[in-house]
């Protein structure tokens, strides 16, 4: 004997609630940490004063993104499990370890740590940029600008990291850089740009313009004497 289902009904239509005129969701900071002097003297100018660079002041609207290549020099993992991380922890700020699934881009990219009380800096993942070195017998090249091993094992895994996390969303991206680079920060911020306007959202800025080379600061020597001061 066949059984006949019922007909489904369908429920009314229901209008979603308007969204208030004057709500605007707050962008998330990611900061591309790399472990050196100038991310972390930006790191720390964050944890001292989030309001004075636009961050909530439990800092709930930053997160921190380390690429790891697998040749960290062991001081600096040192320094950061035994000096920064403890500030990460005690204020609660997200920390997320990103890599290299493997040599091909179609093995993605692995998430080894994503947490807000972190315990150390992963020194390595599967493939590290010594591994791809050796496969190819060459060394690091940065020939005509080109930071081939930067866009590889840091540009790539960050961009995919953050499409995967934000999808469309908009955020803000931070990125550190020596007052010599001036040149590869503006070229960065020219390809944001044009990527953003590109995808419809907002302009990729600087945070300040370049000084005039009469008065331009040593910033790596800025950053290394407020990472010494905040630490004393």
């Amino acid at each position: 004997m066949s059984v006949h289902a019922p007909a489904p009904q369908l429920a009314p239509a229901r209008t979603a609630p308007a969204t208030p005129a004057t709500f605007h969701p707050k962008r998330p900071t990611v900061l591309s940490y790399g472990l050196g002097a100038d991310s972390t003297a930006i790191l720390l100018m964050f944890l001292a004063d989030p309001a004075a660079h636009g961050l909530e002041p439990d800092l709930s609207d930053l997160i921190v993104v380390h690429a790891i290549t697998g040749d960290e020099f062991v001081d600096s993992l040192d320094y950061v499990n035994r000096l920064v991380l403890p500030l990460l922890r005690a204020r609660s700020v997200r920390l997320v370890q990103v890599c290299r699934g493997g040599k091909s881009d179609t093995n993605g990219v692995l998430v080894l740590d994503d947490s807000r009380t972190p315990c150390r800096i992963h020194a390595a993942g599967p493939w590290r940029l010594s591994d791809e070195l050796r496969a190819a017998g060459t060394v690091p090249q940065l020939a005509n600008g080109q930071r081939r091993c930067s866009i590889r094992f840091k540009g790539w895994v960050l961009d995919s990291w953050a499409a995967a996390e934000f999808g469309a969303r908009t955020f803000r991206r931070v990125i550190g850089y020596h007052a010599d680079e001036l040149g590869r920060a503006e070229k960065d911020t020219t390809i944001r740009r044009r990527l953003n306007t590109e995808a419809g959202g907002p302009s990729a800025t600087r945070s300040a313009p370049p000084p005039g080379p009469k008065t331009r600061p040593d910033h790596g020597k800025c950053g290394r004497e407020l990472i010494q001061n905040h630490l004393k």
